[in-house]
């Protein structure tokens, strides 16, 4: 059986079309595809940037509450460095140097034990490591502040450790507190130094080493 040749142009007309139609729809299914995948690849980029952002909120509100925290630790030992303090300050040692006398005046300085010296020679410590732990004080009669100085120096030299400073006058050192009663209390010891000289001395007990 012979197809005519009319048959056979339709036919190859109609295979050409048919791979023509199958190759468009092969492109169509493709850019689809391209599409889709680059809508999903936006969709994960803006997710991973919402992951970035809570990532870094979230690094920045630990790094706010350490310091929170550090703030809170700081407060915690200023206050526990305050009550130490305070604990010192409540109990004083005073050191009286000298004698009541005429002419002379009641001085103040602050004693305190030079840096790493107990570490370095706890053998020779003045008194009692443990004085040293609250505050120490030294009273002092002498005519000047630099008389008080010197005997200070005497009862206290460079080789015993204690550091001598803020060397004032005892009425000064009331003024500052504001405690009237302590006023009082100086002026009735300057009465008693000029007393004593005039042969109603009360004796003073001199602690200097």
């Amino acid at each position: 059986m012979t197809i005519p040749l009319a048959a056979m142009t339709v036919l190859a007309a109609l295979g050409l079309f048919g791979v023509l139609v199958l190759n468009v729809l092969r492109a169509m299914w493709l850019r689809n595809a391209i599409d889709k995948t680059a809508a999903r690849r936006d969709d994960e980029a803006a997710a991973l940037g919402v992951l970035r952002r809570e990532f870094a909120q979230a690094q920045a509100d630990v790094a706010q509450r350490r310091l929170h925290r550090q703030n809170q630790l700081n407060r915690v030992e200023e206050v526990k460095q305050k009550l130490d303090r305070a604990k010192r300050d409540r109990v004083e040692f005073v050191h009286e140097i000298g004698e009541p006398g005429r002419g002379l005046r009641p001085f103040r300085a602050d004693l305190s034990l030079a840096p790493g010296f107990a570490e370095e020679k706890p053998e020779e410590v003045p008194f009692n490591r443990d004085v040293w732990k609250h505050r120490n004080v030294a009273d002092i009669w002498a005519s000047s502040a630099q008389a008080a100085a010197e005997q200070a120096s005497r009862a206290f030299p460079a080789t015993s450790g204690v550091v001598v400073a803020g060397i004032v006058a005892a009425g000064d050192v009331v003024a500052g507190t504001a405690a009237a009663g302590d006023a009082a209390a100086v002026g009735d010891a300057a009465a008693v130094g000029d007393a004593a000289a005039a042969g109603d001395g009360v004796p003073v007990q001199e602690t200097a080493p």
